[in-house]
């Protein structure tokens, strides 16, 4: 899973479907 600089910087800002798609993915790995 490769993380943007911008999501590690900001990750309050995400916007709360980016933050799902990227706890799907996360998921997916496992």
């Amino acid at each position: 899973v490769q993380f943007h600089p911008e999501f590690k910087s900001r990750p309050n800002r995400a916007h709360p479907l980016f933050r799902e798609f990227v706890k799907a993915a996360a998921n997916r790995q496992k």
